[in-house]
């Protein structure tokens, strides 16, 4: 999020005429951290921000339990706040349709460390997006917008705002994306709902700015589909003097 940020931050435009928070939901106040993906969804969820079914296995035999009670396919992850980026460490096992499969994928896991492993209902096809809050030294805390997933510190296709904003200025975020047509529908894909994308984004700005320690909040990717908006990752930081 931080590259993302700085690759467009310069043009992001500030205004404080339209200096609006509060109009939403009370944010939380969260502790010192660190927070793993189930913390971090668990709050999320706490905000009204829908997440997928998840169980958190600390053995195989509740890993096989989930899979049982969720469904396949799911997904199935390492669930440690030191590893931010899964995928790149092998961390990540998606479509995993049978027990056989489940063993396969904590046999991977196991390689990584004594961590536990989430076992998540796999979510349906739909536009990845990312949506974060950050606390730039320069420019202060930002809300950002923007094409998600793996890439997307590559693209760096993100729309920014300063925080406070007003509901108007997130709503308007996407307008200011170059992939921005992909929102909308494009070639059979669902459609954002701008309006629970303002929200969410709402949501992570007001939770940052109600907790000093907090560096970034980050939903990547948060995914539209047809049944709506559902957060698949999840990340708190806090600033080095608050971590334990």
């Amino acid at each position: 999020l931080a590259c993302a940020v700085t690759a467009v931050v310069q043009d992001a435009g500030r205004s404080a005429d339209h200096a609006l928070v509060g109009d939403g939901p009370e944010a939380p106040a969260v502790g010192a951290g660190p927070w793993d993906e189930a913390q971090a969804k668990d709050l999320l969820a706490a905000m009204g921000i829908r997440t997928p079914a998840r169980w958190l296995c600390r053995d195989r035999a509740t890993a096989h339990a989930a899979l049982d009670e969720l469904g396949a396919p799911v997904v199935v992850k390492v669930c440690d706040a030191a590893i931010l980026h899964k995928s790149d460490v092998g961390g990540v096992h998606v479509g995993v349709a049978d027990h056989v499969g489940l063993d396969s994928a904590l046999d991977t896991l196991a390689a990584l460390g004594p961590q536990p492993a989430l076992v998540e209902r796999m979510a349906p096809a739909g536009v990845d997006l990312v949506v974060g809050a950050h606390r730039d030294p320069v420019f202060g805390p930002v809300v950002v917008c923007g094409v998600g997933g793996t890439a997307t510190e590559v693209y760096a296709d993100v729309a920014i705002a300063a925080v406070p904003a007003t509901f108007e200025q997130l709503i308007a975020l996407p307008d200011q994306l170059i992939a921005g047509s992909l929102l909308d529908g494009f070639r059979g894909q669902p459609a954002v709902d701008r309006i629970a994308l303002a929200g969410v984004a709402r949501s992570l700005g007001n939770l940052l700015l109600a907790n000093d320690h907090l560096t970034d909040v980050e939903i990547n990717p948060l995914r539209a589909t047809a049944d709506g908006l559902l957060a698949l990752d999840a990340v708190l930081v806090a600033g080095k003097d608050h971590q334990p």
